[in-house]
């Protein structure tokens, strides 16, 4: 196969932008970003970037703008289901930024590398060559033809070919100003009402604070606005005084185990429309710059389904690793890990177990 003309990627999230900007540079000559929105939005999730995702933003040189913008963490203090409070450091910076910004600096370096982008398009379906291959997208009356389309347009997405039951969990998010939280440290609270996930604190660079959880999605469960209320007076002292800024914002979140479905004839999926999102932190930034990333070189190489066979070695593993975390976390091991988190080794390992920050 040879290099796509013409790639029409759908949704101007990390993985769009990503793959948009990895596109040109590598020589496609035409790539046009679609997008619902006129400019990026404030997506209800923590805004955690985490070291992995440093990494890979800076191999690929899209680093730019984001360290000055972003606040700097470099510890986190871990309350654990018993009780017991600690806090963990392994020497490895992560950022806490505001996805409209983060998303709004990838998408400014897309079009700078040359991408077009369309904004207050809504793709309502993809348009086929008879009843098989993928050929673009439509917008109401509109259609965009292409020779390969990109879904990136997130999880809830309804145009995509992966028919299989979604596994989900529930989140919401809060932002709260006034609060003593230190500026340089993210705070987790693995409470036992919501194990095997947690409620957080991330200290953003305006001043305010990210607070949150996440829980499986489940029938018979306490409103999850009082679960909040209820998790952050007992875990999160630094907010007493601090006051809530705005509504609470839900933000259900979609993961898999392993990277599947992500190719299909004429389009490839990628971040959360291809299900790419831990299962254990709710992270999804390094899922979706990593597949948005692999899925550019697959494409610009002309062959798609080489994505797929990345995906396999680089997203596999980690979001296998997710599901034995989530086992682990149930255990009174954890407990322990928490508790001995003071001893270097034990500090270690415990700070990558939560570095896939959300």
């Amino acid at each position: 196969m040879s290099t796509p003309r013409k790639v029409i990627i759908v949704g101007a999230g990390p993985s769009g932008s990503a793959c948009a900007t990895l596109l040109k540079r590598l020589g496609v000559s035409e790539v046009v970003i679609v997008e619902r929105n006129d400019r990026a939005r404030d997506k209800a999730c923590a805004g955690g970037i985490s070291p992995r995702s440093i990494a890979l933003l800076r191999r690929a040189d899209l680093l730019d703008g984001i360290l000055e913008r972003a606040a700097c963490i470099c510890a986190a203090r871990v309350f654990a289901p018993n009780g017991t409070v600690n806090v963990v450091s392994g020497g490895r910076l992560a950022l806490v930024l505001r996805r409209s910004t983060f998303d709004g600096l990838l998408l400014e370096q897309a079009r700078a590398a040359g991408a077009e982008v369309t904004g207050g398009a809504h793709v309502d379906r993809l348009l086929r060559d008879g009843a098989s291959r993928v050929t673009g997208v439509g917008c109401g009356r509109t259609e965009i033809e292409g020779d390969l389309v990109v879904l990136a347009n997130g999880a809830h997405n309804r145009i995509g070919w992966n028919t299989n039951p979604k596994e989900r969990m529930d989140g919401v998010v809060v932002r709260y100003e006034g609060s003593s939280a230190p500026a340089d440290q993210v705070q987790l609270a693995f409470h036992r009402e919501i194990l095997p996930h947690y409620a957080w604190v991330f200290p953003e660079p305006e001043g305010t604070v990210n607070v949150g959880l996440c829980r499986a999605h489940a029938p018979g469960q306490p409103p999850i606005a009082e679960q909040l209320e209820r998790i952050v007076a007992e875990a999160f002292p630094d907010l007493r005084g601090a006051r809530p800024i705005g509504k609470l914002k839900g933000h259900p979140i979609v993961f898999s185990t392993k990277a599947r479905h992500l190719v299909t004839d004429g389009a490839v999926a990628v971040g959360e429309a291809a299900r790419l999102t831990d299962g254990f932190t709710g992270e999804g930034i390094w899922h979706a710059l990593q597949s948005g990333i692999e899925a550019a070189r697959a494409i610009a190489a002309g062959d798609p389904g080489q994505y797929q066979r990345r995906a396999w070695h680089t997203l596999d593993p980690a979001l296998g690793t997710a599901g034995l975390f989530k086992r682990f976390a149930r255990t009174r091991w954890f407990e322990k890990l928490v508790a001995w988190s003071p001893a270097r080794p034990v500090n270690l390992v415990l700070m990558k177990a939560l570095t896939g920050l959300t």
